[in-house]
């Protein structure tokens, strides 16, 4: 093996590692008011510790939403 392949191996390795143990979530939900009516076009978000927003989505004509 020459070099380039001696130091390309080893970063190939780390990289197929990592997209190995990657997970996805998807959050779903369904907001209603207080009569059990889907509420269309509400803003939904999630986040930060900061309160700063990570992700968000908007609820369809049922209420439901996925993030």
């Amino acid at each position: 093996m020459n070099l380039f392949q001696r130091c390309l191996l080893p970063i190939v390795g780390i990289f197929c590692h990592l997209t190995i143990f990657a997970q996805t979530f998807i959050y779903e939900g369904r907001v209603v008011d207080d009569k059990d009516v889907p509420m269309e076009t509400v803003s939904v978000s999630f986040l930060r510790e900061n309160k700063s927003i990570c992700q968000f989505a908007i609820t369809d004509a049922d209420g439901k939403f996925q993030i």
